[in-house]
């Protein structure tokens, strides 16, 4: 097979998985490739890096003084937000597959009822008990609604 009809391959099989897997209108950019001969398997091996992407809502993200992303706000995720307990796993899981790098690090330390029926956690740093964020999250959905400094109410 010649390395133009690997990448079309590819690129449907990618398209294929993306659309199974995320849904929605899903876009797939294929980017550099290279083939080469396998002399163990006896056969051309392609690889294929593609970026996957899906366009996003309007969100705000929030900065400190230096200009640098500490939280955001999807105020759509505001929908159909109704009360439903979440366990202290299913919030860590979603807070760790949907936020920044700097909150894999954080713990939780509470997890309670908040506004609108939304579910509010407390993340603290285990290191520095002066780093702390809010995270709000609609519980009937499971999606992040914010995360922000937990002082970030009180400063407006």
């Amino acid at each position: 097979m010649q390395p133009e009809d690997l990448q079309l391959k590819a690129l449907k099989h990618c398209s294929d998985h993306a659309q199974r897997e995320i849904g929605g209108e899903i876009y797939v950019e294929p980017k550099d490739h290279e083939s080469e001969w396998d002399d163990i398997f006896l056969r051309t091996i392609h690889n294929q890096a593609m970026v996957i992407w899906q366009q996003y809502g309007n969100f705000k993200v929030i900065l400190n003084d230096l200009n640098h992303p500490v939280g955001f706000i999807d105020s759509g995720k505001w929908k159909k937000c109704s009360w439903r307990p979440m366990s202290y796993s299913e919030v860590k899981n979603l807070v760790l597959h949907n936020s920044f790098e700097i909150h894999k690090r954080l713990k939780i330390k509470d997890i309670g009822q908040g506004e609108n029926n939304s579910l509010e956690a407390l993340l603290v740093d285990p290191n520095d008990k002066n780093i702390r964020y809010k995270v709000r999250i609609n519980p009937s959905l499971k999606h992040i609604i914010s995360i922000l400094p937990a002082d970030y109410y009180d400063k407006r």
